[in-house]
């Protein structure tokens, strides 16, 4: 094989390597941030909910994963997000589950929140997770397999609110 044949065939090869690392990238969900912020759950301790009452991190405890800072309120919980973030992440990206389950994507806040069958899932607030307990279960297998067949908008924040009468 010839340089330009050589050439060709790394130049062939790292371009499968890019195109592995975008798919790996594009399945990993877009974690919800703010537009002002790149908090996840608006800074409050994704761990904490396990406990059964949320608290704000502090930003001292806190890391970057999948492209979202992640507060803590102390080293403890930050050390067991690390051993397996994937437990203690919200479900959906911290997307309401509710809306979810109905093919959209709204932000989920950290107010309105439910740990079940060892899952955080988030809301848009209150009301919309008394819609969520009506029927979960039946929610959360909509919700899970629209989270699956659909990636989350390039930006949450544009999606209009479901429940803001102006939007319809």
């Amino acid at each position: 094989m010839g340089r330009r044949g050589l050439l060709a065939a790394l130049a062939i090869f790292g371009l499968g390597f890019v195109a592995l690392g975008f798919a790996a990238l594009a399945q990993q969900p877009r974690i919800y941030t703010s537009e002002f912020d790149d908090l996840a759950i608006a800074g409050y301790d994704a761990v904490s909910y396990f406990a059964g009452e949320p608290v704000e991190g502090k930003p001292q405890f806190s890391l970057r994963y999948r492209s979202a800072v992640w507060r803590f309120a102390n080293a403890a919980n930050r050390d067991s997000f690390l051993q397996n973030p994937q437990a203690f992440m919200p479900a959906y990206g911290g997307h309401c589950a509710w809306t979810l389950a109905s093919g959209a994507f709204v932000r989920g806040l950290p107010a309105a929140w439910e740990v079940r069958g060892g899952r955080l899932f988030l809301f848009y607030d209150a009301r919309v997770k008394g819609f969520w307990d009506n029927e979960a279960d039946r929610n959360i297998r909509f919700a899970d397999e629209n989270y699956a067949a659909r990636s989350a908008p390039a930006d949450p924040n544009e999606v209009p609110d479901p429940f803001d009468d102006r939007a319809r």
